[in-house]
This record gives C-alpha cells, sequence and structure tokens, in this order.
C-alpha cells in the first residue's frame, strides 16, 4: 500500500511539473524586454597637407544605420569618412545613429574648425606658476610634453590663479590664430571657464582675454580654439578656471612670425664635415649630431639691405649639449663653400660656443643670452648707410653629441 501511495504522489508531481513548463512557456508569460538603444561618439582631425582635408572617426553600440552631415550640405554613411570642405569655416558636424526598430537613436555633434591655410605651430620661453601640487609631478612643463596622459597640476595657493604659457619676446611677438589645447584626464571640467590670454605686460597685469573655455573638452585629444582679432602678443598663456589647477594636459598654439628678410625655404646647405643634422620647419633651425671627428655644417642665404635700421631677433633652444659644441651667426660678403670650413677673417654676431661659455643646462634663451665672443649688440639693432647684399651664415657642429635649435630667426627693418 505504501509503494503505491509514493507512486501517486509521484506522479501528481510531474503532472504539476508538465502543467507549470506549459504555462510558463505560453506567449502570455514571456518577458517583453524593450530594444537596446544605440550610443555614439565622434573625433575628427586635420590633415597636415590639406587643411580642407578632416577625417572623422565615430564609435559605436547597437547601430543599424549611421548618416554623417558635413555641415555644408554633404553627407556619408560610412563610419570613418574622410571629407574635403570647398572653403574654410566652422562646421557644425552631426552624427546620427539608429537602432533596432523601437530604439532610440543617438546624436553625436561637434564643431570642426577648417582653415584655408595651416598655421605654424609657434614656440617661445615657457612661463607660469611655480611648483605643483606634490612638488614633483604637474609642473608647467608637461603642458608642451606631447604627452596627453601628464597635466598641469597647481599647488594649492594657485588653485585660481595658476596659467602656464610662452613667452615669445618683446622684439617679434606672434601673431595667434589658433590654441589646441587638452584637459587633464578624467576631470575635463576643471577647463570649463579658463581663458587664453594675450598680454604685452611683463606683470601680466594687463591683458586681452582671447578665448574662453565655455564647455568641458574631450580627454584624449586636442580641441581647437580659433584666435580672432589679429594683434600680436609677447606672452600667450592659458589662465586657469576657480579651482581649476591649471589641469591642462597639453597646449598648443598657432601663428605667424614676421621673419623681415629672412625666408626660410631659401637656405642652401653646405656639409664641411659629414655627422650633422640639420632640419628646418617654418620657424626653427635644428642642428643635431656630433663625433669625435669634429663634424659641422653651414647654411646660408643671401639678403639685400635699403639704408636703414634693421634688428636680428630670435632664440636658441639647448636641447643636449654636452661641450665641445660651437653654432654661430655670420654676416659675410663670402659666400660658404661644400668642404671648407667657413671661419672668415671678420666679426661673428651671434656665437654659441661652450669654450667661451654659452649656456649649456636644458632651456630657451634670447640671442643676447646665448652670444658668447660675438659682436651682437644688446638690442640685435644694426644701422646700415647704404644698400648692400650679403650672406646671413649659421654655422654648427660639435665634437660630441648635441641637440640644440634657433627659433624664430628675424631681421627686419625697423625704420
Amino acid at each position: 500500500m505504501k509503494n503505491f501511495n509514493n507512486i501517486k504522489w509521484g506522479i501528481s508531481q510531474l503532472v504539476f511539473l508538465l502543467i507549470t513548463l506549459f504555462v510558463s512557456c505560453s506567449p502570455e508569460a514571456l518577458v517583453d524586454l524593450p530594444p537596446f538603444s544605440p550610443t555614439v561618439e565622434i573625433s575628427s582631425s586635420v590633415d597636415a597637407e590639406n587643411p580642407l582635408m578632416v577625417s572623422f572617426t565615430s564609435k559605436t553600440t547597437n547601430a543599424f544605420t549611421l548618416t554623417w552631415d558635413f555641415g555644408d550640405g554633404n553627407s556619408s554613411n560610412e563610419p570613418n569618412p574622410v571629407h574635403t570642405y570647398a572653403t574654410g569655416g566652422d562646421y557644425a558636424v552631426m552624427l546620427t545613429v539608429v537602432g533596432e526598430e523601437g530604439s532610440i537613436p543617438a546624436i553625436a555633434e561637434k564643431t570642426v574648425v577648417v582653415r584655408e591655410k595651416v598655421s605654424a605651430k609657434v614656440t617661445g620661453s615657457i612661463i607660469g606658476h611655480p611648483g605643483s601640487w606634490d612638488g614633483v609631478n604637474g609642473l608647467i612643463t608637461t603642458a608642451f610634453d606631447g604627452d596627453l596622459n601628464t597635466f598641469v597640476d597647481a599647488p594649492g595657493e594657485f588653485a585660481s590663479t595658476g596659467f602656464v604659457g610662452y613667452d615669445f619676446g618683446a622684439e617679434n611677438a606672434p601673431i595667434i590664430d589658433l590654441v589646441k589645447f587638452a584637459p587633464r584626464p578624467g576631470f575635463e571640467g576643471r577647463l570649463v571657464g579658463g581663458e587664453i590670454r594675450g598680454s604685452n605686460d611683463p606683470s601680466l597685469t594687463e591683458y586681452t582675454v582671447l578665448y574662453t573655455i565655455t564647455e568641458a573638452p574631450a580627454a584624449g585629444e586636442l580641441a581647437e580654439a580659433p584666435i580672432a582679432g589679429g594683434g600680436s602678443y609677447q606672452y600667450v598663456y592659458y589662465y586657469t578656471a576657480p579651482d581649476g589647477y591649471c589641469n591642462i594636459a597639453e597646449l598648443e598654439f598657432y601663428g605667424e612670425f614676421d621673419l623681415g628678410l629672412i625666408n626660410m625655404s631659401n637656405w642652401t646647405e653646405e656639409v664641411v664635415t659629414p655627422g650633422i643634422s640639420v632640419t628646418m620647419t617654418e620657424y626653427t633651425i635644428n642642428f643635431s649630431g656630433g663625433a669625435s671627428d669634429w663634424p659641422g655644417s653651414h647654411i646660408y642665404q643671401e639678403i639685400s639691405v635699403e639704408p636703414g635700421t634693421y634688428q636680428l631677433t630670435g632664440s636658441v633652444t639647448v636641447h643636449s649639449v654636452i661641450n665641445d659644441v660651437w653654432s654661430e651667426l655670420i654676416f659675410s660678403e663670402q659666400q660658404p663653400q661644400a668642404g671648407q670650413d667657413y671661419a672668415p677673417g671678420i666679426p661673428y654676431q651671434v656665437v654659441y660656443s661652450t669654450w667661451n661659455g654659452s649656456p649649456t643646462a636644458p632651456g630657451t634663451y634670447s640671442l643676447g643670452d646665448t652670444n658668447r665672443g660675438g659682436e651682437f649688440p644688446v638690442d640685435g639693432i644694426y644701422t646700415f648707410d647704404a644698400a648692400t647684399t650679403f650672406y646671413i651664415v649659421i654655422k654648427s657642429g660639435g665634437a660630441q653629441p648635441y641637440d640644440l635649435t634657433w627659433n624664430n630667426l628675424a631681421f627686419k627693418k625697423v625704420r
């Protein structure tokens, strides 16, 4: 009898289980989950050779279709398109992403600054508040190290007054037309309210606000701020937002220097002894190399002056110098020749010489502070009573490895 009752109990449990499974699998019992909506992020970069060409990148999830609106009447359905604008300007770009039926579309927007001419990156001597939050990391030099993961972190007393930028020199201040900047990762909002300022006052008491950051920039990329107005400033810098601790990761300035009679595309290089690399950009001349056999090279270009007063300006950046290095600027009527050490019996103007005590510590120095033994006048002023033609020559070399750069070299008529 006991076995029979056990069988009855087992059958009843089986029937209950089958009924439960049937009911739970019925359409009325299924959970109706909403569709997953898409997400989207966008970024862009301007081509270095063609400033009208912009590459766009999208990062999406749950996307079925996407549509780019480039802000100029053109569009694309590619995830990472390259678009060339007809003219420069500020364009409101929008990417719309559509997911499965019933989901909510996602939209990302960005203003892209397109210029018909690429301004050159300009540099000067770094200025800013002293110290950092921990006294070791976050110094003002990190704003110019090319690393988006390092950042300026001002000490507490400069939380609302910290600043970092360049001193371009009083004699040849550039016209800045574009600034690029990036925030400290994870603290993007600390840049909101920060300002790009320009000043010709050494105390920075008098200044012009060139641009105000009104929204948090994206981390990990450089935001762009066009600068209008056309003024030139000796000091251009980022001034922190209140309680922002000057948390800027990277800072770049673009613009134009007036180089006067010097044409940076017109230098001719002559090698005396192989072993020195000469690299030139729109505003810089870099010499590097060096070996025990005393390699050296020189560059030169011919210029013509009218009667009047001219000023020679610029700076020299020492990246790495040990000893036995020279880099000298000369005015000469003699044209340099390949394979010949250029040492005419005339006075040199600016002499960088480790033998004579020119600075070897890394940093940027004025021509006056660089000069040891040349006839460079304190104010860089030269007067010509009659029209004349001569060569500007820069010779450089070293018996030990070195790396130094001439910056923003200009020779302009001032009266």
